[in-house]
């Protein structure tokens, strides 16, 4: 069994490396039909207005950190600073809405500003995307709280080496208000319901969750690479209104303690297709028609 599900998970990885090597900076695409495109009204890579370029967090060559805080829309308040091929983030980093941070696989490590890489719940995240914004080729590790999504948005070909507190969260009305001050965004300008794409990401050593979904939204997985983690997607524990419908394709979860996705909320639904995963559950869930495409399902209630 354990070698057929490393033949399994090796094969997708293969199957990424090439489609990586073939598609490099090609926009995210959904599992299926039926989804939109992600963003307010306008390609996630440009501003709403319609014209308008990348911007790059650091330089390409030899691991130097560009000013950031001028030229390429980070917010005022960081103050990176190069060490060897990382850049040390202390506040975070913010990707304005509608467009792209482009890390060109520089490392950005946490440093003791945004908290100490513990569990601990109250760390700051390394990177707050406003509404549409789009992050991509960018590693990180360190302490923090990952990347946190006010509203749509989106995460291509992203490494989190060390995953801390979360990889990624899903901010709710509480997070949103939180996030939104720091990050200079109104909260009046973000969707109801966010809709978001992360894929050719690889996320490793969860002590926990990858994913926190606080508020409802709408989320499509795909290429996504797991090694080490509790539950891979989280809905927030013992809230039943956080209804989220999650697509995962052409996706590999290894070493994955306890469920692929769980969920308290009777609306959320999760679907899969093409994924590999070791975890003794691939959803738990109140009731077996929510998630489709599993052998493996359960529910297990709210402890605490």
């Amino acid at each position: 069994m354990m070698t057929m599900f490393m033949q399994m998970f090796e094969q997708l990885l293969r199957q990424r490396l090439s489609a990586d090597q073939a598609n490099a900076g090609v926009p995210a695409t959904s599992c299926g039909p039926g989804t939109g495109t992600i963003g307010p009204g306008a390609d996630a890579g440009k501003p709403s207005g319609g014209t308008g370029a990348n911007f790059h967090g650091a330089a390409a060559a030899g691991g130097i950190a560009a000013d950031a805080s001028t030229r390429h829309g980070i917010g005022a308040n960081l103050a990176p600073s190069g060490n060897g091929n990382a850049i040390i983030v202390n506040a975070p980093i913010i990707v304005p809405a509608g467009k792209v941070f482009d890390g060109r696989n520089q490392l950005y490590r946490g440093g003791p500003g945004l908290g100490d890489g513990s569990q601990n719940e109250h760390q700051q995240p390394m990177f707050i995307v406003q509404n549409g914004g789009r992050l991509e080729n960018v590693r990180m590790t360190g302490g923090g709280d990952g990347v946190h999504f006010l509203g749509d948005g989106s995460m291509h070909n992203c490494i989190n080496e060390d995953v801390s507190e979360d990889a990624v969260t899903i901010d709710d009305a509480r997070n949103r208000a939180h996030d939104a001050k720091i990050a200079g965004y109104p909260v009046s300008a973000l969707p109801a319901r966010a809709k978001l794409e992360i894929d050719n990401c690889t996320f490793d050593k969860a002590h926990d969750k990858v994913i926190q979904d606080n508020g409802a939204a709408d989320v499509t997985l795909k290429g996504v690479c797991v090694d080490g983690a509790g539950k891979v997607f989280r809905t927030n524990g013992n809230h039943r209104e956080v209804d989220s419908h999650v697509q995962i394709c052409d996706s590999s979860f290894k070493n994955v303690k306890e469920a692929v996705f769980r969920t308290d909320a009777p609306g959320a639904t999760v679907s899969f297709q093409d994924v590999a995963a070791d975890a003794p559950y691939e959803a738990l869930v109140p009731s077996a028609n929510q998630a489709s495409g599993a052998d493996r399902v359960g529910y297990k209630a709210y402890s605490g």
